[in-house]
């Protein structure tokens, strides 16, 4: 299962895009402290909190919101 953590989002025009360079920086609709929302490639979808384990980044879940699908 491929999980993928979707932290925030915010529209930008293609040209601002575009124009970003290595040290740009851009702030987020979305309040750090705000749970994440992790997404499986299973179709499960569990909210999450960012966490240091051992100096690298984790994630704890928090919450089920979707089950995985069913196999055919």
């Amino acid at each position: 299962v491929t999980l993928a953590p979707f932290l925030a989002a915010r529209r930008v025009a293609r040209t601002t895009f575009e124009r970003w360079r290595e040290g740009d920086e851009l702030t987020l609709d979305k309040r750090p402290e705000a749970a994440l929302d992790v997404f499986a490639s299973d179709g499960a979808r569990r909210t999450a909190e960012l966490v240091r384990v051992a100096g690298e980044l984790g994630l704890r879940v928090c919450s089920l919101q979707a089950a995985p699908l069913e196999r055919a």
